[in-house]
């Protein structure tokens, strides 16, 4: 059976064969379903070259303008080639050749496109590998040829390739015996790229730029460059019509100036800039020379809806724009610049960054526009200053005054108690004590009132602690080990910490929690511009120290007598501080003086930072600047009180510093008045209002029960009236005002006194006309406990921040 079974399968696949085999072709086709492809010619007829196949081939497109530049002998690029067809589709190109028309000067491997400026080995022998040694040409009379690529009988475009000498420097400008003439580059003399284009659309058509003045924005300037070999600038070792096609760019700040193909460069915005030559896509760019844009010469704010006023009243919530107006020192108007927008008061009327204010609290407070390096007007640190370039400008300021008054919270603590004390006015309550990890030595707070700082001191050893953190949302503590010393100030944008360790003799800037930039010093106290961007710290030595974005940290050291500073305040336009010390309160600016060299190209400057611009002949421990601008007020413990008169005129002058590089002077009048009734030990501070029409002075020593306080006058130095406050004795007997802090409404000082260890909440009411009176309406008992002695602590450090707009 499985034979016969075998017999019958056989018969049945043979046969099936004949049956396959015996179908007509037509049958299969059809069955397969398919159709046949029609073909798709380039002029959509019925023949001539088809849609697909290879039309025209791109060689690096990318060096089409520009070329290849290559010194001789030198391995240049490898080119790259894209095949499309007529539709421009890309296609695959199959075998592809490259070639020169001058394989003696401008070489190139044939299957892989690489260049060489002279000619490639070949058949070399001994096991070297062909293309891999680049030889300069024999001959030096010609300098460009051109190579392309080939690939089925479709020729690429031409890149060109020049072919010279190493270059060894690119140079600005054209030389005093610049010729073009003649019939070719063998007659020029000492030529530029404005003598040799590298094509026909090379044309120079604007004035030349010289490097030793600045362009106003929108202005255009021809760029020429002149390129060398043998590192000589001699004309006979000038190559720049061998050298290619030049491109400039800028270099560092962006979008100061632009260049177009033809080295005609565009003024943008203010500012100078290193700009760099690089020869026909060679890898190598090199520093040729700088551009400066014109700096402002002034900048005029003005309130929309209120032109020509310099004093508003804006209600709360509601915001007030501005509009700056910027002229350059050329004469021309300047638009598109970056500029910043500073308040002396950004607790109560913050200034936005989009030119406006909308007060948040009652308060005064001085707008002002300042153009800013490096956001505006920056500059390279070799030619700061040259030109005005590198340097601030600042507007005149304008007054901003929201009426009303807003209830506060205080927290108050102790050097003396490991305890702070909270009092919050708009709930009438007064918090539970709350306990710090380590003693304060210090205390700040953030302008939005979120976070109280403190440095801390080992209550044990007595030595230092660590950075303490107080959450006013929350009442908890916390403390940061890795930061320890004392808390000098806190910026008003509330990120960066000034803190000194006293151990390592640091000063350094604190940013979430650690140290983002030091330097060395002992600090004593410091001062923030409105802004955020400058801070001013005296030190126990005799230098000060300045930190600011555009200069990093710079140390000043101290001239004459002035050995050591002791306070810091910055003007409140913020164009500087003043500092006081002994046996003078001194002005610095914040122009710096600059010396420029010209020897060099291009120029070069050297700057003299914080220089002074002020000196009086009176002794202070504390200072303290009026937000109106017109007062520095310092207090001595053994000269009294002095008012240092501002002559405003000066200091609007003294903004511009961009038009000054030998310096500016501020102007003042001096007046003094001797303290009666107090034998003071040490000034711990003169607090002004922010309207500018009260300061209190506070003080360890002999108080018998006194606060003075000073009336500033509008007129003069001398004009002014310095009162005191007799305190009450409810709690005791108060012998001394230790601090002191204002609410944002002006309207209450809160006091913090030694003998009574208590607070005063000292009541100011403003008259419609003449001074303003001053009362000691109530008292608070922090009751801190004191670490050592018995009793409660003096309390002596204090901060605030506003609460509720009441009206």
């Amino acid at each position: 059976m499985r034979l016969f079974s075998m017999r019958i399968t056989q018969r049945l696949l043979a046969l099936a064969v004949v049956l396959f085999v015996g179908l007509p072709m037509g049958v299969s086709v059809v069955g397969c379903g398919k159709k046949s492809t029609t073909t798709q010619y380039c002029n959509s007829g019925d023949s001539g070259p088809k849609v697909g196949d290879l039309a025209s081939i791109q060689l690096s497109p990318s060096l089409t303008a520009t070329g290849i530049s290559l010194n001789y002998g030198q391995m240049g690029t490898t080119l790259s080639a894209t095949g499309y067809d007529c539709k421009g589709s890309t296609v695959g190109l199959g075998s592809v050749t490259y070639g020169t028309s001058n394989m003696a000067l401008a070489d190139i491997n044939p299957t892989t496109g690489q260049t060489c400026g002279g000619t490639w080995n070949r058949n070399s022998g001994s096991g070297i590998a062909d293309y891999t040694t680049c030889s300069a040409p024999a001959t030096t009379t010609q300098y460009k040829a051109f190579v392309t690529a080939v690939s089925n009988g479709v020729t690429s475009n031409a890149i060109a390739v020049y072919v010279h000498p190493v270059v060894t420097g690119v140079v600005f400008g054209q030389s005093s015996a610049r010729s073009c003439s003649g019939s070719d580059i063998t007659t020029y003399v000492d030529p530029d790229t404005t003598c040799c284009p590298v094509d026909s659309t090379t044309v120079a058509t604007a004035a030349v730029y010289d490097q030793a003045s600045c362009v106003s924005q929108n202005s255009t300037r021809q760029v020429p460059v002149r390129v060398y070999k043998n590192n000589s600038t001699t004309a006979a070792n000038n190559i720049t019509c061998m050298a290619g096609k030049v491109t400039l760019a800028a270099t560092g700040s962006s979008g100061l100036v632009s260049f177009d193909q033809n080295g005609v460069a565009t003024a943008l915005l203010p500012g100078s800039t290193l700009v760099t030559a690089t020869l026909s896509n060679s890898a190598n760019a090199y520093n040729t020379g700088f551009f400066s844009v014109c700096p402002p010469a002034s900048i005029t704010l003005t309130p929309v809806g209120a032109s020509g006023s310099t004093n508003l009243t804006v209600p709360l919530n509601n915001t007030q724009p501005f509009t700056a107006t910027a002229v350059d020192t050329a004469g021309a108007t300047l638009t598109g610049l970056t500029l910043t927008y500073q308040s002396t008061s950004p607790q109560t009327q913050p200034a936005a960054s989009t030119g406006s204010v909308t007060p948040a609290f009652a308060g005064t407070a001085k707008i002002t526009a300042v153009c800013q390096p490096p956001t505006c007007n920056p500059s390279p640190t070799a030619q700061l200053g040259y030109l005005g370039n590198g340097k601030p400008i600042t507007s005149p300021g304008v007054s901003v005054t929201t009426t009303g008054r807003s209830t506060t919270a205080i927290y108050v603590a102790s050097t003396n108690s490991q305890y702070i004390y909270p009092v919050d006015f708009q709930t009438q309550t007064t918090g539970n004590l709350v306990k710090l990890p380590y003693l304060p030595n210090s205390m700040v707070i953030t302008q939005d009132g979120s976070t109280v700082y403190m440095g801390g001191t080992d209550p044990v050893s007595g030595g230092q602690g660590a950075l303490m953190t107080y959450s006013t949302s929350s009442n908890t503590t916390s403390a940061n080990t890795l930061i320890p010393g004392k808390v000098l100030a806190v910026s008003p944008d509330g990120t960066t910490l000034v803190v000194t360790d006293t151990v390592r003799q640091t000063v350094s800037l604190v940013v979430s929690g650690a140290v983002s930039t030091y330097t060395n010093g002992v600090g004593v106290r410091a001062d923030w511009s409105p802004d955020s961007s400058t801070v001013y710290v005296t030190t126990t030595g005799n230098t000060i120290l300045m930190h600011n974005s555009m200069v990093d940290w710079q140390t000043i050291t101290l001239a004459g007598t002035d050995t050591t500073y002791n306070d810091v305040a910055v003007t409140p336009t913020a164009v500087g501080a003043y500092f006081g010390g002994s046996p003078n309160i001194e002005g610095r600016s914040y122009c710096s003086t600059t010396t420029v060299t010209t020897t060099t190209t291009p120029a070069t400057a050297s700057n003299v930072y914080a220089p002074i611009a002020d000196s009086k002949a009176s002794a202070a421990e504390r200072v303290a600047a009026t937000p109106d601008g017109l007062h520095i007020l310092g207090a001595s413990s053994t000269a009294g009180l002095t008012d240092l008169f501002l002559d405003a005129a000066s200091f609007t002058t003294a903004s511009a510093c961009t038009t000054a590089s030998t310096g500016v002077t501020f102007t003042s009048t001096l007046g003094k008045k001797a303290f009666a009734g107090i034998v003071p030990s040490a000034i711990t501070g003169v607090k002004a209002s922010t309207n500018s029409q009260v300061a209190f002075v506070t003080f360890t020593g002999t108080g018998n029960g006194l606060v003075p306080y000073y009336f500033p006058s509008t007129t003069s130095a001398t004009a002014g009236t310095l009162n005191y406050l007799t305190l009450s004795t409810t709690n005791g007997t108060p012998t001394a005002p230790t601090a002191g802090v204002w609410a944002t409404d002006n309207n209450t000082f809160y006091l913090t006194t030694a003998g009574d260890n208590a607070i005063h909440l000292i009541t100011v009411t403003y008259p419609s006309s003449g001074n303003p009176t001053v009362t000691d309406s109530s008292q608070l008992l922090p009751a801190l406990p004191a670490l050592t002695g018995t009793g409660s602590a003096t309390p002596n450090l204090i901060v605030q921040r506003p609460r509720k707009t009441l009206s």
